[in-house]
């Protein structure tokens, strides 16, 4: 009689743990898809905001810090797909933020949603787009997970997941607290802090269109950029005696030749900027850079206008040659430009070598 209790505890045991672990793995993961792969070439942005932070009033401030959770999503691959599976996220780099688990039987495929994403305090911005140019934009991958509810297969469900690439980190101060279990740091009275925050996005540089016929080759160039915007990072500072200054965004970017192309000729606006700025300095790979985008884009259009009206023999036998796109060496760039006619990098190469580039951006408090 004893035994057969025994027996039926561990069967109803046996039954807890089947039925949780069902919650748990509702879905099997059969299939992954990768998309917005490849283009012709890849770009990599690193930046770091630092300024000051002053609390104006006689008695501390607690700055409250944005408090999101790393959400990881753990799921059980299908019988049979672990190799396939794990082949293309290795293959694509997609290992970052997303990996199949080895050491469980059966193999995990894990997600990683990083919630502090730059929305939180930049915005995209169209520049003005030349009429005689190819339109390159910046995409971000995305994989669809095909789902099934038994894990030897079945019936299949999609579900479509970005890459959580474009993702920032509060670095200083480091003497983060709570208040009312909200996270944060507390300011003395007229105190000034130093603050820093890390961050980067990533993807890969493609063509809008394609060519149906026969034509003439023209420079690809990307119009959107993003904006970081002090407004949006600290949208109650002034309401509540905190005073901002010496703001400085350092920024360094790596774009590289795709395999898939012998040669890339590119305009690429700087592709972050700080809201504001008053001042830029440029300080690696100065023979890439134009002082003026819209500037650029006036002299490209204007060139190919005067070609359609009347083009010279040498223009004729060299429909392709711009001298827009020809690096421009020895000029200073340390200039205070409109906000929205921000420098661009124009270069033209064979190299499978990276263009790396970096430039630092001065905002300051106009209030003193």
């Amino acid at each position: 009689m004893k035994m057969w209790k025994d027996l039926m505890m561990v069967f109803v045991v046996f039954l807890v743990v089947l039925s949780v672990n069902a919650e748990e793995d509702e879905f099997y993961v059969y299939d992954v898809e990768l998309n917005g792969l490849g283009g012709f070439a890849t770009m990599n942005i690193d930046f770091k905001l630092t300024g000051e932070v002053t609390n104006l009033y006689p008695y501390p401030i607690f700055v409250t810090t944005p408090n999101k959770i790393l959400e990881i999503q753990d799921y059980v691959i299908c019988l049979g797909r672990e190799d396939e599976i794990d082949y293309k996220i290795k293959s694509s780099n997609y290992d970052k933020y997303m990996w199949v688990v080895w050491d469980l039987t059966p193999k995990h495929l894990q997600i990683i949603k990083n919630p502090y994403d730059l929305n939180d305090f930049c915005y995209d911005k169209s520049l003005r787009r030349p009429k005689h140019a190819v339109e390159v934009t910046l995409n971000e991958p995305s994989a669809i997970i095909q789902f099934t509810k038994n894990i030897t297969g079945g019936e299949i469900s999609k579900s479509e997941m970005y890459n959580y690439g474009d993702v920032w980190s509060i670095t200083s101060p480091i003497d983060i607290t709570t208040l009312n279990g909200r996270e944060g740091f507390w300011i003395p009275p007229y105190t000034t802090y130093k603050i820093s925050i890390d961050g980067n996005f990533k993807g890969y540089l493609t063509y809008n269109d394609h060519s149906k016929n026969f034509d003439v080759g023209e420079p690809g160039v990307m119009s959107n950029i993003k904006v970081l915007s002090l407004d949006k990072l600290f949208p109650m500072a002034q309401r509540y005696g905190i005073k901002l200054d010496n703001f400085k965004l350092y920024v360094s970017g790596k774009i590289t030749k795709n395999e898939n192309t012998e040669m890339i000729s590119v305009v690429i606006p700087t592709p972050i900027v700080l809201k504001g700025y008053y001042r830029l300095i440029k300080s690696a790979d100065i023979d890439v850079w134009v002082p003026s985008y819209n500037e650029w884009v006036k002299e490209h259009d204007s060139k190919i206008m005067c070609r359609d009206v009347g083009a010279s023999d040498d223009d004729v036998l060299n429909p392709m040659i711009d001298n827009t796109l020809s690096p421009k060496i020895g000029y200073d760039i340390s200039i205070a430009p409109k906000l929205f006619d921000v420098p661009a990098i124009s270069y033209t190469t064979t190299s499978s070598e990276p263009l790396e580039f970096s430039y630092v951006m001065y905002w300051k408090n106009d209030d003193h």
